[in-house]
């Protein structure tokens, strides 16, 4: 009414921008004095130094007393402009030239993992990838016993032991076989993951995001030419260097596998079951 303070309820709704994650949530009140028309309200971001798109969230006015709300006023989106560098802060003010490859390669997939959909995919194929080379250290170890105790015929062998002996032959053949199953229906399934789709559209996203909130001033330094290269081309390389990067770990996991057998089996074996992995890393490095 005319000549009271009016109140106003006041709260954020997320969008594209999330609670915790890009802002602090709250509700609050706002109050208008009598003749006051326009008030600050602040709403808390959070920085974690980790480069992103141009996100949004909403605010929203509510119960409102003595006053009343226009029909379209009462909502307003809220513009996340991130001006740090990519993938990660550190490296601002570094020239292009000074930057380090292995390090910018680490903060590209670390700001790739925190993305919506890729984090989870990456931990389940890396767990799935890692139970092969368990199935294969399993495999190892079925083939020792069947040469070294299932097949072997010593002094001490006689028929009796027989039966006992095919027992173990099936059990050992179902730890091969069964596993193999489940194995074979996780390389099909694998596929749906899809890192490297998701991944790339991840890119292709942010930097669309990011792209048409560039000064006009910007926007003259990347074209439209510059930036569709980057979408069609730059995201997809970086796309596929992620998902080779994960891909690697089971190469790396089988290496470890075989030079752990080795080293079980025939320790004098230690020097070049250990020199041999360092000398390829060395070389290729």
């Amino acid at each position: 009414g005319v000549g009271k303070v009016s109140t106003v309820q006041f709260f954020t709704e997320a969008a594209s921008a999330k609670a915790g994650e890009n802002y602090l949530a709250g509700t609050y009140e706002v109050s208008f004095d009598v003749g006051e028309d326009a008030k600050d309200v602040m709403v808390d971001l959070v920085s974690t130094g980790t480069w992103k798109a141009t996100l949004e969230f909403k605010v929203r006015l509510s119960d409102p007393v003595n006053g009343i709300l226009g029909a379209y006023l009462h909502t307003a989106r809220v513009k996340v402009i991130d001006r740090g560098y990519f993938p990660h802060g550190k490296f601002r003010g570094v020239p292009e030239d000074k930057v380090n490859s292995f390090s910018l390669m680490c903060e590209f997939f670390r700001w790739n993992f925190s993305s919506s959909g890729v984090g989870i995919t990456t931990c389940i194929i890396l767990l799935m990838d890692q139970l092969k080379n368990a199935y294969t250290y399993a495999q190892i170890l079925a083939n020792a016993f069947l040469v070294n105790y299932v097949c072997s015929k010593d002094e001490s062998f006689d028929e009796s032991v027989i039966p006992e002996r095919m027992e173990k032959a099936y059990l050992v053949s179902a730890v091969i076989i069964v596993p193999f199953f489940v194995l074979h229906l996780w390389d099909d399934l694998k596929s749906t993951f899809d890192i490297y789709g998701r991944t790339t559209s991840f890119l292709r996203a942010s930097a669309f995001r990011k792209y048409m909130n560039l000064s006009e001033e910007s926007k003259e330094i990347i074209t439209p030419t510059i930036f569709e290269r980057y979408v069609s081309d730059e995201a997809k390389a970086a796309a596929t260097g992620y998902a080779a990067a994960v891909a690697m770990w089971e190469a790396i996991g089988g290496i470890a596998v075989n030079m752990y057998f080795i080293l079980l089996s025939s320790p004098t074996a230690q020097v070049y079951a250990v020199g041999i992995p360092i000398f390829v890393l060395a070389w290729g490095w």
